[in-house]
């Protein structure tokens, strides 16, 4: 999956550079924190604290239009449930930190020179699958690219973003977890 983040995030910056006389190119890095919650069959959760860090590619193909790419890095905590603690496919009790790189590819709206809205595909991979172990010391998640979704608001140099994806466990009914996800951060332009 890395692989293939790479791949389409090297193909954007190919399309970008490609496209240049045409169009308005933009560089920048975000950086900010994040509320996580969960609600599946293994794992629920109270929004947790986390933060992200990445970077923005933006493809500004109209004065109020632009697709933009924000390949980020996640750390985010969720809980699992109290429930078959004791059973071999089972997982203890706790809080988990999961480590996620995701590229959302959004398309980008502005309504005011400093106000834009944002949405689309968020494509993410877990990066610290083998970590988290059921009570027999199989995998407690699967490792498989996911697809959500991403909202956004970009306004000046703050940024509010709400994620919303699955993840897959192996947890007692290889069940799913949902995770809402609300980011705050702020953001530079390189160029």
């Amino acid at each position: 999956m890395l692989s293939k983040i790479k791949s389409l995030v090297t193909l954007i910056a190919v399309i970008f550079i490609g496209q240049s006389s045409f169009a308005q190119l933009g560089l920048g890095i975000r950086l900010g924190g994040n509320l996580t919650g969960t609600d599946g069959s293994a794992f629920q959760s109270r929004k947790r604290i986390g933060f992200q860090a990445g970077a923005d590619l933006t493809f500004k193909f109209h004065e109020k239009i632009a697709i933009q790419a924000e390949p980020t890095y996640h750390l985010l905590r969720v809980a699992s449930h109290t429930y078959a603690p004791d059973n071999p496919q089972g997982i203890s009790a706790g809080r988990r930190s999961l480590r996620y790189i995701n590229v959302p590819l959004l398309l980008k709206l502005h309504l005011t020179n400093g106000f834009a809205l944002l949405g689309g595909p968020d494509l993410n991979q877990l990066l610290n699958v083998g970590v988290h172990r059921l009570n027999n010391e199989a995998q407690a998640f699967i490792k498989r690219p996911n697809v959500g979704y991403m909202l956004g608001i970009d306004l000046g140099n703050l940024y509010f973003r709400y994620r919303n994806m699955r993840h897959y466990n192996t947890v007692i009914d290889n069940g799913d977890a949902q995770i809402n996800q609300f980011q705050l951060g702020f953001k530079w332009s390189i160029f």
